[in-house]
């Protein structure tokens, strides 16, 4: 991901916009908890990067409820999170990521490669 303008590409769509991709986060998480697991799942659509940030913790009926979630332009979750831009600029679809305590770092999901 550029950080200049917030733009991503990708071998399989080309280049994309991060201002107009989306980035699924926990309610938790946009009211100011740092996101603990971090996966990326094919887009749902056009404006979806397949982005998805969680605490790590929530309950299955955090998850169901359609208001437990929002969505953020990619590009202002690589500013809220710095931490982050390697993992969103380089994370393959796929993959799972978990936060570090002890460094701050994204690194793969114990059983990810």
């Amino acid at each position: 991901m550029d950080e200049e303008d917030g733009a991503e590409t990708g071998p399989r769509n080309g280049p994309r916009t991060g201002a107009a991709l989306g980035v699924s986060v926990s309610r938790r998480v946009h009211e100011g908890e740092w996101p603990g697991y971090v996966v990326r799942d094919e887009p749902l659509g056009p404006h979806d990067s397949g982005w998805q940030l969680l605490v790590g913790d929530e309950t299955p009926a955090e998850l169901d409820d359609p208001f437990a979630i929002a969505v953020l332009p990619l590009a202002e979750v690589a500013r809220r999170w710095p931490a982050l831009a390697a993992v969103l600029r380089d994370g393959p679809l796929g993959g799972e990521w978990v936060r570090d305590a002890a460094s701050g770092r994204y690194v793969p999901r114990p059983g990810e490669a």
